[in-house]
């Protein structure tokens, strides 16, 4: 041991070599309650302990301990570490700074504070001329921008452009003051765009809201409109139960729309309505506790919208050379029927689940067309079939 001062402010500072043509950076200086100085190794080790602060330009770490290699450009803070700049803090158990290169590298329990954004990771690299933030070991974002918890694998986020990339099955979590809203998960990436306060998510991407979920291959949250887009295979699957008068006991009610392409829209922290474009095709099946079919429809059209009232389908507006077939199969034999129906647009209207009315409207043409078939309570008699138009 060379030199050893106590309970003193002592000053040092360390500058190396700037890297070829880059312009050279200011010195990192040192203040701690002591400071030490030894050889190991054929290497000068220069040790700073106790109340630890280094500075250099805008850049500002603490530490319980910190330590200099000579010939390596690099000091080391051990001890509930933190690094600070004008855009960000990181604090974790150790940080390792390359002070000519000004990139900090944060290990264990990794805390790192910005402006709108807030996440946790094992280890954390940043490189701050390049304003490159590196994340791995697990990562858990809360982010402003977007109004979302963010988890998964590793994380990259670049502040020239504003994007963030978060791989791994990554989650996201929409989320407001009284909880979670909306959880959208994919198993590639997902992308951040800061500024438009868009997400990107790719591959087995899956919604959940309550009893409705939703799958594609790729979607767009847009938090300003508040609006998920699906595109490749989307697929929207919603349950639900009720308890028909004619039926024997309650029914469950399992529906699924598929199309070209889907929005999902969120108001009030639930989910609003549903558009689907593009060959939208809807199939929903309510069966009773026996497994027997109570109701069975069908819906054929180009464009399809869905709102939603209290968790539950509330009107169904099918557009664009529309077709619907829809079978009930009840208890009350009076009430056992068939009907298919065509036209510009179809509505259904329901009541907590249960449908209560279609409208046909035509445009021109043929107009709207329908064909009932009803069944008498009397065992073999004949079906009717009245061919009517509907308005």
């Amino acid at each position: 041991m060379l030199a050893a001062l106590g309970a003193v402010s002592v000053f040092g500072q360390l500058q190396g070599k700037s890297p070829a043509g880059q312009e050279k950076k200011r010195p990192l200086t040192f203040s701690a309650d002591k400071t030490e100085y030894d050889f190991r190794n054929d290497t000068f080790v220069k040790s700073y302990l106790g109340n630890v602060m280094a500075r250099q330009e805008d850049v500002e770490l603490r530490a319980d301990a910190a330590y200099y290699l000579s010939g390596e450009a690099v000091a080391r803070f051990y001890g509930s570490a933190m690094f600070r700049d004008s855009l960000r803090t990181l604090n974790a158990d150790t940080l390792i700074y390359y002070y000519n290169r000004r990139e900090a590298l944060a290990v264990r329990n990794v805390l790192v504070t910005e402006k709108d954004r807030l996440f946790k990771s094992g280890r954390v690299r940043y490189q701050k001329d390049l304003r490159l933030v590196e994340a791995d070991g697990g990562v858990y974002v809360h982010d402003d921008s977007v109004r979302a918890t963010i988890s998964g694998s590793e994380a990259v986020f670049n502040d020239s452009t504003g994007y963030g990339i978060i791989t791994g099955s990554p989650v996201l979590i929409r989320e407001d003051e009284a909880g979670s809203i909306i959880t959208i998960t994919c198993s590639d990436t997902l992308v951040i765009d800061k500024e438009q306060k868009l997400v990107r998510l790719w591959k087995n991407v899956v919604i959940t809201k309550d009893s409705l979920e939703v799958t594609s291959d790729y979607a767009r949250y847009d938090d300003k409109a508040e609006v998920v887009t699906l595109t490749g295979s989307p697929s929207a699957r919603h349950v639900a139960s009720y308890s028909p008068d004619d039926a024997i006991s309650g029914v469950r009610m399992v529906g699924r729309v598929t199309g070209d392409s889907m929005n999902v829209f969120l108001r009030e922290r639930k989910i609003s309505s549903v558009e689907v474009t593009g060959a939208a095709h809807s199939t929903t099946v309510s069966t009773d506790t026996t497994g027997a079919v109570y109701d069975e429809s069908i819906i054929d059209s180009a464009v399809m919208r869905l709102l939603m009232k209290d968790n539950l389908v509330s009107l169904v507006t099918a557009e664009g050379t529309a077709r619907s077939y829809y079978h009930k199969t009840a208890q009350n034999k009076e009430q056992m029927f068939v009907n298919e129906a065509e036209g510009d647009t179809i509505y259904f209207f329901f009541d907590e689940g249960k449908i209560l009315q279609m409208r046909i409207t035509g445009m021109g043409g043929a107009g709207a067309r329908g064909k009932y078939y009803g069944y008498k309570p009397k065992a073999g008699s004949a079906e009717k079939d009245t061919t009517q138009k509907a308005n």
